[in-house]
């Protein structure tokens, strides 16, 4: 999915890019969105530009590598289980963040090239490993593929803990491994990751925050701009009805939260339910049929409210009073 950039895009897209550019070992940078906004859209087209491309790397070297800690249903989450995921992007890389649209763009003597530093796991794969000994191994390949950035997506993920675990366990344990390594972490996830950090003071202060956000009725500028991502998107559909979008911006920003993967989810339910009735214009009878239940709706929203809280700045009026009081 290509991300249409506005103001409320191109600035988060350039305070990560800041951000990369002068990443400190140990650090980590957070990039937070309601699900669907672009956040990872965002994040690989930087690391394509921060990074370069791949033939142009060292022999058997990868500056970043990327994995999802998504959990299958009913499970909880596992240090082990990541860092094994780790371990085998390490090994043999995917690189789907310097993918486009899910085909590679990798030249085969480049993907060749990549697997130089796979030797060095051979003669350990099938010895049963701790899973300490899994993450000192993790370690050495960073070493080895001379990787310093590790991108994990579904961060949300970690919350997800038995009872004897907290998210910020897991956090300070990435941070300790991370200094260790000499390496930065980036998760990208939903606004509920924030309790990652949120109740520790040293999380806090090693912590960046790239938020970003939905289209929003709150920001007369994004009209225009919604308005230019509902003629992106419905240029995929030739029988779409885009002057009838246009007329119901409201609505359309009402149905999808002002949110790019719910625009497009809107606009292939019509054209589904178009070609059902016998094919025609996906016209604005049929968007309005597509949308979604109330309760389904009502959730959508939720989520955003959360997002717009979590990335409200504070109020530091009441303490201030109390300092001046002090102060004076």
């Amino acid at each position: 999915m290509a991300l249409t950039l506005h103001p409320h895009y191109s600035r988060p897209r350039k305070r990560f890019g800041a951000a990369l550019d002068n990443l400190m070992p140990g650090r980590m940078i957070f990039i937070i969105g309601p699900t669907g906004v672009g956040k990872t859209t965002l994040r690989r087209s930087v690391m394509r530009e921060v990074y370069g491309h791949p033939k142009h790397w060292p022999k058997g070297k990868i500056p970043a590598i990327e994995c999802s800690a998504r959990l299958p249903s009913e499970s909880y989450f596992s240090s082990f289980s990541l860092a094994k995921s780790l371990l085998k992007q390490l090994r043999v890389p995917t690189l789907r963040w310097f993918e486009d649209n899910g085909k590679s763009t990798l030249p085969a003597d480049v993907l060749k090239g990549l697997e130089a530093a796979g030797d060095w796991w051979g003669a350990r794969e099938g010895r049963k490993l701790t899973e300490s000994d899994t993450w000192d191994c993790v370690e050495q390949m960073l070493r080895a593929r001379a990787c310093g950035v590790i991108s994990i997506d579904q961060a949300n993920s970690f919350l997800k803990n038995r009872a004897n675990k907290r998210p910020t366990d897991h956090t300070l344990h990435l941070m300790a491994f991370a200094e260790e390594a000499n390496i930065s972490f980036i998760m990208t996830g939903v606004p509920e990751v924030v309790r990652m950090w949120s109740i520790h003071s040293e999380l806090r202060r090693r912590v960046d925050v790239i938020w970003v956000p939905p289209y929003s009725e709150r920001r007369p500028e994004d009209r225009q701009a919604f308005a230019t991502l509902i003629r992106s998107r419905a240029s995929h559909y030739p029988n779409c009805d885009v002057r009838a979008l246009l007329r119901y911006d409201a609505e359309v920003l009402a149905a999808t939260g002002g949110v790019i993967g719910e625009l497009d989810k809107l606009l292939e339910r019509a054209s589904a339910l178009a070609l059902e009735e016998g094919g025609g214009a996906i016209n604005w009878s049929r968007v309005e049929r597509s949308i979604y239940s109330q309760n389904d709706l009502e959730t959508m929203w939720n989520d955003i409210h959360m997002f717009e809280e979590a990335m409200a700045a504070g109020s530091v009026s009441a303490r201030s009073s109390q300092i001046k009081e002090f102060w004076e």
